[in-house]
């Protein structure tokens, strides 16, 4: 519907829905100078009428809007976070009860509705085994598993299966390679740690003392402005929806670093259903807590989790066929003095696509000269959009479809090296290989 229908059926001034639009709320197709308003559009204007009436902020609901993108409508946490904002309203609508008692009366609900709903997930959570949910490495994947240095097939010792999947062994070569596996995740460089690098974390993670580290998924997210988690979200809905649309059955795709949330947030996708997964990273504690977000799920999806800090994947070459890279690149150019393909390259089959997603600023800026003092590992000069389309062209891909999704000036704390004013784009593109295309 247009925009002045959409208006009237919520009994709201045409300046309001276009607000909210700004401000990322709302989030309806344009086509044109036209908004076209759907049925998820209209769940969202529900959901903040809903919130208006319980005499929330626009800052509160852009709290509750961002943690209900950010999680899984089947993650505990999510109920969790959720009900901790309903929790802190009530209190304050308890001070001011003169005019707020049937504002408490509708958080009341949403509580218990919430509350029923987390005791529910976090009960299923706990019986993995009953629900056929899979603890480790599938051992249906095992196919994929070779050496990462001869490509030999592995030797595996004292392993521990559970639910049709190893949790735990050694990985031996006879070339001398050695790794292993533990609760699930492969751990590809036996002698390498970056958990226990102080260096690392302290550029790795938001709060390196905490004893399970949730950047990826939470405090990241969280801790950024309300435009950056706009731009970020209009991002990942055009990748997902080009994925859909141009690339619905692959056979294996790769999702470095941050692009795990793809599995978690999409793990209802068609294209992830009977695919194998594969979710990389630096920190074993964060893919830890990656698994635990997408586990409470109880998804069926087929997932290998690997920590490498080399980016050797123990996976045949030319394996892959996708490559999901939503902010993996530009997060892996802080930790290595070559893009991220350079390394992946051999992986990807002949007829392999990269939906991807680059966070960037243009020559001249004075971030990326911050980014290069501030850590010794980065890439130097950072990466830039022009840098990034010159590797694919290098290793054959063309890009067919991309848009340029906006850009933000203003960060928290945790995107420290960001110079106050200096524009950071946002670009998304899908990219093929002659093969893929055809």
């Amino acid at each position: 519907m247009k925009i002045g229908e959409f208006a009237k059926k919520y009994n709201v001034p045409i300046s309001t829905i276009r607000y909210y639009i700004e401000e990322g709320l709302i989030t309806p197709k344009k086509h044109g100078a036209q908004y076209n308003f759907n049925e998820f559009n209209e769940s969202e204007m529900q959901l903040l009428i809903d919130l208006r009436d319980s005499s929330f902020s626009l800052e509160e609901m852009r709290q509750f809007v961002n943690i209900s993108r950010i999680f899984d409508e089947k993650d505990p946490l999510r109920c969790k976070e959720l009900g901790a904002l309903f929790m802190s309203k009530k209190k304050l609508l308890a001070e001011q009860i003169q005019s707020t008692k049937a504002a408490i009366e509708t958080i009341n609900l949403k509580l218990r509705e919430l509350a029923f709903r987390e005791t529910v997930l976090t009960a299923s959570a706990k019986t993995p085994l009953l629900s056929g949910k899979k603890t480790g490495l599938p051992l249906k994947s095992l196919s994929f598993i070779v050496c990462p240095d001869c490509e030999s097939v592995l030797d595996m010792d004292n392993v521990k299966l559970s639910a049709g999947s190893v949790i735990s062994g050694s990985m031996r070569c006879s070339c001398g390679y050695e790794g292993y596996i533990q609760d699930g995740i492969i751990c590809v460089d036996k002698n390498i740690d970056l958990d226990q690098d102080p260096s690392f974390c302290d550029d790795y993670f938001i709060d390196p003392t905490t004893s399970e580290h949730e950047s990826l998924f939470y405090e990241g997210f969280l801790s950024a402005p309300q435009r950056y988690l706009s731009i970020n979200y209009e991002a990942r809905t055009w990748l997902n929806e080009i994925i859909i649309n141009r690339i619905p059955h692959p056979d294996t795709v790769l999702f470095p670093d941050i692009a795990s949330v793809f599995p978690y947030l999409y793990s209802n996708a068609e294209y992830l259903k009977n695919a194998t997964i594969i979710i990389m990273g630096l920190s074993r504690e964060t893919i830890a807590a990656v698994r635990k977000h997408i586990d409470s799920l109880q998804t069926d999806l087929n997932i290998i989790y690997i920590v490498t800090a080399s980016n050797k994947l123990p996976l045949k070459k030319k394996s892959i066929n996708l490559l999901i890279d939503y902010l993996g690149s530009y997060n892996y150019a802080f930790f290595f003095n070559k893009p991220l393909y350079e390394y992946l390259d051999p992986y990807f089959s002949d007829s392999a696509s990269i939906a991807g997603c680059l966070c960037y600023y243009k020559t001249g800026a004075k971030s990326p000269l911050n980014i290069s003092r501030e850590y010794s590992r980065a890439m130097n000069p950072f990466i830039t959009l022009s840098s990034y389309m010159d590797t694919l062209i290098l290793h054959g891909y063309t890009v067919i479809e991309d848009k340029k999704i906006g850009y933000n000036t203003v960060f928290s704390e945790y995107f420290h090296y960001h110079e106050n004013g200096e524009k950071q784009y946002l670009h998304t593109l899908l990219a093929v290989r002659p093969a893929a295309s055809k």
